[in-house]
């Protein structure tokens, strides 16, 4: 290859090196990352429907720096370590468990704090109208989603920000990024601090059952499945509060820059006859060219070939949903292009698929039309403050590749 998939640059927009690939080597083994990237939209759908034969639970980081210094923090202080549940299991384990949860997290329940998800995003909109301008991170992005996590889960809402430290602590083990071990210590007493906050929360549903999501993984049953033991319950617990919101802040940040960059989007939403079937599929569109998370690993767990390149069981991939998403093949020659009524933008793979599809899919879409119907209703002539984005204003979320912006300023004129 000429251009390395490690480079800065390419983990902001790597979308020429994606072209790139698609066109001479669409999957091609990475010296840098020991994997062998996949890009093309086909392929990439082909892997993530072969749950058994690319393995999630292989994939995602079981072991990381400075673990036993962790583990140490969390059989001391806390409840040790977390049984492995959702993509760090596969099928059959898999399936009896996200069965369960999936009810957790079904369209009813989505639905039931849909009103709450608009109503926090008016009141946060509406602390921000008069003085035209938002940091868009610490103002909207990060607090909208916690919060509604926070809700659905019956969570205190004052205890947002201990979430978000939280969040940085599962992130950082699962990214395998503990620097050294006074880092370890550190991230040692924050999850045990999660746990011991999430096991009192479970008691008090147990004495107290509530209309939340904590309460139906307690009750949750499904066919002739055993129901979820303790050490599973909190293990996906413990998951939604660390996992379930991280995404939503990167896209709704994304989000924001890229109505700055398109006002004429912004005026498309504002007249359309059908306005929330036309912000929907905006959403969709939005989401296609700008995944919170660029790319996913997994592991061949036997000899196999895809696209005739030849994969050693045991290879681990990564799979360039980022790159898949812009594939001509599936999108036509225009998919490097942002079209808010494209006719199949729901065809994205932003949020996977397969048995591993990501289990707050719903929630999130649901923040971002929120959003969107925010700022189309709110605000107008937005503009970033500052056109020319530094790098330093980027830094890895979740996984090492996967770089997104950590601030964002815009400005825009309050709308009546």
């Amino acid at each position: 290859m000429t251009v390395s998939l490690n480079e800065t640059r390419n983990k902001i927009d790597g979308s020429a090196l994606y072209k790139q690939l698609r066109a001479e080597q669409p999957v091609y083994f990475d010296p840098q990352y020991q994997m062998f990237v996949v890009s093309r939209y086909e392929d990439v759908l082909g892997v993530l429907r072969e749950a058994t034969l690319f393995s999630s639970a292989k994939a995602i980081m079981s072991s990381y720096q400075f673990e036993e210094v962790v583990l140490g923090v969390l059989d001391e202080k806390g409840h040790g370590r977390l049984k492995e549940v959702l993509p760090m299991t596969d099928p059959p384990e898999h399936t009896r468990v996200r069965s369960m949860v999936n009810l957790a997290f079904s369209s009813i329940r989505v639905a039931k704090v849909r009103k709450a998800i608009e109503a926090l995003t008016q009141e946060m909109v509406e602390r921000v109208l008069d003085k035209g301008r938002i940091e868009v991170v610490e103002e909207l992005a990060r607090p909208l989603p916690v919060t509604v996590i926070g809700d659905l889960l019956s969570l205190p809402r004052e205890r947002w920000r201990d979430i978000i430290r939280w969040t940085v602590a599962y992130s950082t083990c699962a990214g395998n990024m503990i620097a050294d071990r006074e880092h370890a210590l550190r991230v040692g007493h924050d999850l045990a601090e999660l746990q011991n906050f999430i096991v009192d929360q479970l008691n008090q549903r147990r004495s107290a059952p509530g209309d939340d999501t904590l309460t139906d993984l307690l009750s949750a049953r499904y066919g002739d499945y055993a129901p979820l033991d303790e050490k599973e319950i909190l293990a996906v617990a413990v998951a939604f509060v660390g996992a379930g919101h991280e995404t939503t802040t990167v896209a709704i940040t994304n989000l924001f820059k890229v109505l700055a960059e398109h006002p004429e989007v912004v005026e498309t939403l504002r007249s359309a006859p059908a306005q929330d079937a036309a912000i929907r599929n905006f959403v969709e569109e939005f989401l296609r060219l700008n995944p919170p998370l660029n790319a996913q690993p997994r592991v061949a767990t036997a000899d196999t070939e895809i696209a005739g390149v030849k994969i050693p069981s045991g290879s681990r991939l990564l799979l360039v949903n980022a790159s898949a998403n812009r594939d001509e093949r599936q999108f036509g020659g225009d998919a490097e292009s942002l079209c808010p009524m494209r006719a199949n933008a729901n065809r994205h793979l932003t949020f996977g698929g397969g048995v591993h599809a990501c289990l707050g899919n719903m929630l999130a879409r649901a923040e971002l039309q929120c959003v969107t119907q925010a700022i189309v209703n709110r605000m107008d002539r937005l503009q970033l403050v500052q056109p020319d984005i530094p790098l330093s204003d980027y830094g890895p979320v979740i996984m090492p590749w996967n770089y997104c912006l950590q601030r964002l300023e815009v400005s825009f004129s309050k709308r009546a």
